[in-house]
């Protein structure tokens, strides 16, 4: 059986074999304390990108990314995702090096915040560009400024992560 310190650098003939070792692994790397709970933030083996965070209150969750502290997916709360992305804020050198060992085929290193955010933003951007068309052609004004801002909200985050 390898260790976890064994999996840190794979080969393309043991990422499998790492994967299915590490399918169920889940490491608890803090808490942070929302309303009057104390909620562990954990990682799991064998994830996908973007990079993230597990956060369970129960009726709530949700993957908060390590690189830009957002909700990936889930339906935490804005006050809720504002305590956890607090937290990644202030812990992203440890949440980065947990992640590295527990999914050593996606580690984060440089070029990583470039492709993992654009993988994520490119379908947003997608869905907004089709909404503004749609309302172009019969919505409101008001329904278009919003579906606008939004959009350029997006292209906003989208220059700052490649510029």
């Amino acid at each position: 059986m390898m260790t976890l310190k064994e999996i840190i650098k794979p080969t393309k003939q043991t990422i499998g074999r790492q994967k299915m070792i590490l399918d169920g692994y889940k490491k608890e790397i803090g808490r942070v304390v929302i309303g009057k709970k104390v909620v562990p933030v954990y990682i799991k083996g064998a994830e996908h990108n973007p990079p993230h965070v597990h956060v369970d209150l129960g009726k709530t969750s949700g993957l908060v990314e390590i690189l830009t502290g957002e909700q990936y997916k889930g339906n935490l709360t804005l006050k809720q995702l504002e305590i956890v992305s607090d937290w990644v804020r202030r812990h992203r050198n440890m949440a980065k090096n947990e992640w590295n060992k527990a999914n050593p085929w996606l580690r984060i290193d440089s070029s990583t915040k470039l492709i993992c955010s654009l993988e994520y933003l490119i379908p947003i951007l997608e869905r907004r560009i089709k909404n503004v068309k749609r309302l172009l052609k019969s919505g409101s004004r008001i329904d278009l400024f919003k579906a606008t801002c939004r959009l350029a909200g997006t292209i906003n985050r989208v220059e700052t992560i490649g510029g």
